[in-house]
């Protein structure tokens, strides 16, 4: 089984995730991300690795905001087997988009809305574990949520408002 990782501007989806048990990616920069299915999530180092407690019910993995570049992937099966996992990136940049500008149904202000030029924020993550809202930084502390940053509360809540999850 091929899983596919697609990363857009402002988001992850993974394709062929049914028997994923776990996730590693390696990635450059940093990120706001909010996770969409019960997870268990670390990260540290660059390093994110997600958990999943059952089959994820979306492709959606995250949505995300901030300068984050994919490096590596490495994934586990419910067997504790290796999955080869390829990625491709979709790019909103208008000289990247290849589509013919004619026949494209696009309108001017849905491209350039890539994340890339955000300048450099501190990693937060938000994620469900047991019906429970959970946040952490980018050395895996937990952080409460009356203590994030207005900045980043609102952030992780926009990304949360556009799939319904409170």
């Amino acid at each position: 089984m091929n899983i596919q990782l697609i990363q857009s501007p402002d988001e992850v989806n993974i394709e062929n995730m049914h028997n994923l048990s776990m996730l590693e990616i390696k990635y450059r920069g940093s990120l706001i991300a909010d996770f969409k299915e019960e997870v268990i999530v670390i990260i540290r180092q660059n390093k994110i690795k997600i958990y999943f407690k059952e089959a994820p019910q979306s492709d959606v993995l995250m949505q995300y905001y901030g300068n984050f570049k994919i490096g590596s992937l490495f994934a586990r099966d419910r067997n504790n087997r290796k999955i080869k996992v390829t990625r491709k990136h979709t790019s909103d940049e208008m000289q990247l988009v290849l589509s013919k500008w004619n026949e494209s149904t696009m309108k001017y202000t849905d491209y350039k809305r890539s994340n890339r030029y955000a300048g450099s924020v501190p990693s937060v993550i938000s994620y469900t574990f047991k019906g429970k809202r959970k946040y952490k930084d980018s050395n895996n502390r937990s952080i409460k949520e009356r203590k994030l940053s207005r900045t980043y509360f609102n952030k992780l809540n926009k990304f949360r408002s556009n799939y319904g999850v409170k």
